[in-house]
């Protein structure tokens, strides 16, 4: 299932209990996420509490795990861990985040079993850590064209916020050359250093130059 058709149908069935006990917990959304976006099988992710998905094995082999700093940026279909309090907390990112805030889609927040949309800030009881899904096949968006020469190029569309470009694929601030808009296309020549390679439109023009920017699918 593709992951605007997940959410869609979560938020259409108002929230999952996808164990059968206790109502819709944080637990159940995360696990039904991984099986139907990710691909795992039922009962391959898991564990008692939220706060111990970043330390155990049978979840951390489906994802890259992210210490929360001060310059990260979620993406589209993270998985976020809330390590405080007893139990923790889990949810999932919808759409690429900000140095400020990142909205999510949870259950059981507020401890009433319900389905909810939130814009969280970094600040959390106890720590903040990012999965990315290894698998991002249900997760990018990317359109596949053809282009001289019989190859194919990938067509990326940026998120809702404005995307800087860097002249290096070290991506640093004082490397910045210019930005992709909001919902802007590009075509994506090649992953380098974790970093993206693309061609984008020079604002106002009908040329286009090379840049890096910082997506992760």
């Amino acid at each position: 299932m593709r992951f605007n058709e997940f959410t869609n149908h979560v938020i259409s069935i108002d929230g999952i209990d996808n164990d059968g006990y206790y109502g819709k917990q944080c637990m159940d959304l995360y696990n039904y996420y991984c099986r139907m976006v990710l691909g795992t099988q039922k009962g391959e992710t898991g564990c008692a509490r939220a706060k111990d998905i970043v330390t155990t094995e049978d979840n951390t082999r489906f994802f890259t795990v992210y210490k929360n700093t001060p310059d990260f940026i979620p993406e589209k279909g993270d998985v976020f861990v809330i390590t405080g309090g007893k139990w923790g907390h889990v949810g999932i990112v919808t759409e690429r985040g900000t140095l400020h805030e990142f909205k999510t889609l949870e259950q059981n927040r507020r401890g009433d079993r319900k389905l909810t949309r939130e814009v969280r800030g970094y600040k959390v009881d106890g720590e903040l850590y990012f999965l990315r899904p290894k698998n991002q096949e249900n997760i990018k968006e990317t359109e596949q064209a053809s282009i001289e020469g019989g190859d194919e190029m990938r067509i990326y569309r940026n998120g809702s916020t404005i995307e800087p470009v860097y002249g290096t694929s070290a991506c640093k601030e004082k490397d910045k050359i210019g930005h992709l808009n909001k919902n802007e296309e590009c075509v994506c020549v090649k992953v380098t250093n974790g970093v993206y390679l693309v061609e984008y439109k020079v604002d106002g023009t009908d040329e286009y130059k090379p840049g890096y920017v910082k997506y992760h699918g």
